[in-house]
């Protein structure tokens, strides 16, 4: 396959992608462009190569690795998503911007600690049961 063929294939993948511009969207969104970067070969330039390396061929290598990525993050994202990534030269910096713009509140997942899940539990069943007397009378 040469790279015009490479180049696309990836092209008609994107256009299948649904352009980020919300908060509403960004689950799903991250899921399908992260399993076509991956498809693609360009997630590397996102979650690992992060790090320039110092010699001149593998440098330029990189270059164009984060060059390729950050364009095809460009060509997946409307409005302020792209505002805030336009000038950005490095995919994983675009990413992380995007994440912090767009990912919504309260949507990672907390880690809590084993001695403290009663405490937890104890608060949730009390919250459940207040609602759901509140919710009987």
């Amino acid at each position: 396959m040469t790279s015009h063929d490479s180049a696309a294939k990836w092209v008609t993948a994107v256009e299948k992608i649904s352009k980020l511009s919300n908060t509403r969207t960004f689950v799903p969104w991250k899921r399908t462009v992260t399993d076509q970067f991956k498809a693609f070969g360009l997630w590397k330039w996102i979650n690992t190569l992060k790090t320039r390396p110092t010699e001149q061929v593998a440098a330029a290598i990189w270059d164009e690795g984060q060059e390729t990525a950050c364009t095809a993050l460009r060509m997946c994202v409307e409005g302020n998503a792209y505002t805030e990534i336009e000038n950005e030269d490095h995919a994983f910096a675009a990413w992380e911007k995007l994440e912090k713009l767009l990912k919504p509140r309260g949507s990672g997942v907390t880690i809590v600690p084993r001695q403290s899940r009663h405490i937890v539990l104890s608060i949730i069943i009390t919250r459940q049961s207040g609602l759901l007397n509140h919710l009987l009378q």
